[in-house]
């Protein structure tokens, strides 16, 4: 997509869902479009959801560090640069809370 217009023709977003649906594999999410997009796997085992709600500490999770990590993330917060696992995970927090 080039220009913001094309967001809002509802008939172009059909065709490019269509296209993005017929070659993925498994569900993703959009989690934010700014210009570009951020996209995770949606992946049952992240904690993202209670992270986000600040319910549970990123070092709560049983993957954070292990199979989530800032190389190779399983959710929001460790996707985005700002997200409370990335910095747990960049920083090495590790208080509990």
């Amino acid at each position: 997509m080039k220009y913001l217009s094309e967001y809002r023709d509802e008939e172009k977003m059909q065709g490019y869902l269509s296209a993005i649906v017929s070659f993925i594999t498994r569900t993703w999410k959009i989690m934010e479009i700014c210009g570009g997009q951020t996209h995770t796997k949606e992946d049952n085992r992240c904690m993202s959801g209670l992270v986000l709600q600040d319910l549970k500490r990123p070092h709560a999770c049983h993957e954070f560090g292990r199979r989530c990590r800032s190389e190779h993330p399983l959710g929001a917060p460790m996707v985005s640069s700002e997200g409370a696992c990335t910095a747990y995970y960049r920083y090495r927090c590790v208080t509990q809370g």
